[in-house]
């Protein structure tokens, strides 16, 4: 157990680590905002309101897929690219 510990503390130092579990708990913090918001929609809109929501909701996504063309990834590609050198 002790060592554990340790492994614990030397890995929880590490500023990769730490901003990573940040990360993963606004991530998951996120999703539970919209769990519960999708909940909320549903109940307030009805089935079929709903559903139309839902059709506008998928194809706002996949218009917003094609506009952006990859361009967040190339982004941060040549970010992180520039930064190393």
């Amino acid at each position: 157990m002790k060592q554990f510990q340790l492994v614990f503390e030397k890995l929880w130092g590490s500023a990769g680590l730490r901003q990573s579990a940040i990360l993963v708990v606004g991530s998951l913090f996120s999703m539970a905002i919209s769990a519960v918001a999708i909940i909320l929609i549903s109940r307030i809109l009805g089935p079929t309101a709903f559903g139309l929501f839902g059709i506008g909701l998928a194809v706002s996504l996949m218009l917003n897929r094609i506009h952006d063309f990859g361009l967040n990834f190339a982004i941060q590609k040549y970010v992180s690219q520039s930064q190393d050198k």
